[in-house]
């Protein structure tokens, strides 16, 4: 399940703090509520060796070193017919199924990430821009 549903990176074009080995990616799976519930919960943790800052900065560009983010997914077992569908998709400010997202093979969430920030979008809004989650630069 969690091979299954693993995110697909594009990178900004400006990336500058990735190694050729990164993300290293961690997850988790978590059953919610009780012995009845029908809901599981995947957290994928994805980390980097160095945050590469704010690249749009001439002064401090907030660099440092490590770098972790998450997305959380919700799922739904159906017992009946052993499945497992995906009912929503959390990164930082955007939510799926509210915001448009694009699966690679139907099922991989495609994840666009913001240059040395490595912050989640759904989209190329933030290619060769700043990033929107904060003020810096």
């Amino acid at each position: 399940m969690a091979r299954w549903y693993a995110p697909m990176f594009v990178f900004d074009s400006r990336e500058q703090a990735r190694r050729p080995d990164e993300p290293v990616i961690l997850y988790q799976v978590t059953r919610l509520a009780g012995c009845d519930d029908d809901r599981i919960e995947l957290t994928y943790g994805y980390l980097f060796r160095d945050d590469g800052g704010y690249v749009e900065s001439d002064l401090c560009g907030d660099s440092h070193p490590g770098d972790n983010q998450y997305l959380r997914l919700s799922l739904r077992y159906d017992p009946v017919e052993g499945s497992v569908s995906l009912d929503s998709l959390w990164a930082w400010g955007f939510a799926w199924p509210r915001n448009v997202l694009r699966f690679g093979d139907g099922h991989h969430p495609a994840i666009f990430l913001s240059a040395g920030k490595h912050h989640p979008y759904f989209d190329t809004r933030a290619d060769g821009h700043g990033s929107p989650y904060s003020s810096w630069g």
